[in-house]
């Protein structure tokens, strides 16, 4: 069972990811570009329309044998956004996109970092971002954070950032990921 789950998201990713790519498609489509079988991309469009992820835009065009017109899919832009935050020693750069790749949201704003210190700075700029996004109207789906050093990502540590004075392993997972209400 496990497996099934895990091939259907597999498949629910790379669907999303054709839809992406291409702005505009019909299901046919994605199953020629994805060599899937058309149940398949039935079963998981529905599930994106139904959680609202993916809409239904118009009719296109009928095949040169005729037949029933494809209806045209794209990404719901308003669903969410994600903000990658990147943090300096001086300063933070904060940027949203929307699921299509837009930015919607952009601060770049002075603040001192290191390593005693980037715990506590780190939420405060996040909360506040957050804040700010709030006033979109597009739901935050998540927060990638970037540091000049050497992490590792499986585990969510720091092992070491020059410029912000990280000296020794700083579990970020533990210390801010496992603790926020997001991913």
């Amino acid at each position: 069972m496990a497996k099934l789950k895990s091939t259907r998201f597999i498949n629910s990713s790379r669907v999303l990811r054709d839809i992406w790519i291409h702005k505009e498609t019909s299901r046919i489509q994605i199953a020629r570009n994805l060599g899937l079988d058309k149940s398949t991309i039935s079963s998981i469009i529905s599930e994106l329309l139904r959680i609202g992820i993916v809409s239904e835009t118009t009719e296109g065009e009928a095949g040169p044998q005729g037949g029933r017109k494809p209806v045209m899919l794209m990404l719901n832009r308003s669903y969410g956004c994600v903000v990658g935050i990147e943090m300096r020693p001086e300063s933070y750069n904060a940027v949203a996109v929307d699921l299509e790749g837009s930015v919607i949201y952009s601060k770049f704003e002075l603040v001192q970092v290191s390593g005693a210190n980037f715990r506590e700075v780190l939420l405060e700029v996040a909360n506040r971002v957050r804040d700010e996004l709030k006033r979109t109207g597009v739901p935050l789906l998540g927060i990638g954070v970037g540091v000049a050093g050497v992490v590792d990502p499986q585990h969510g540590i720091i092992r070491y950032s020059i410029p912000l004075q990280i000296t020794g392993s700083f579990d970020f997972r533990s210390a801010i990921a496992e603790g926020y209400d997001l991913p």
